[in-house]
């Protein structure tokens, strides 16, 4: 939002999920972010990469829920 227009999204604005209450930035939380965004060495992230780590995300969890739900199945049909 602060660059309107922009074909590009800075890394420096999703970095902004890590900071803490304090303040301070939790450099833990930005290490997950880099690797999961993967911006270039700018820290730049096109709308296209942005998509796709969400949608690898979704679909991650998609899986889990999947193997949660399975696995429960066969609990239950073990009892």
């Amino acid at each position: 939002m602060g660059t309107p227009g922009a074909s590009v999204l800075k890394f420096e604005t999703l970095a902004l999920l890590a900071v803490r209450r304090s303040g301070k930035l939790d450099e833990e939380k930005v290490k997950h972010l880099v690797k999961l965004f993967r911006p270039d060495r700018e820290g730049n992230l096109t709308l296209l990469d942005f998509a796709k780590s969400v949608d690898s995300v979704y679909k991650e969890l998609r899986l889990l829920r999947a193997s949660v739900e399975s696995s429960s199945r066969v609990s239950v049909q073990n009892l």
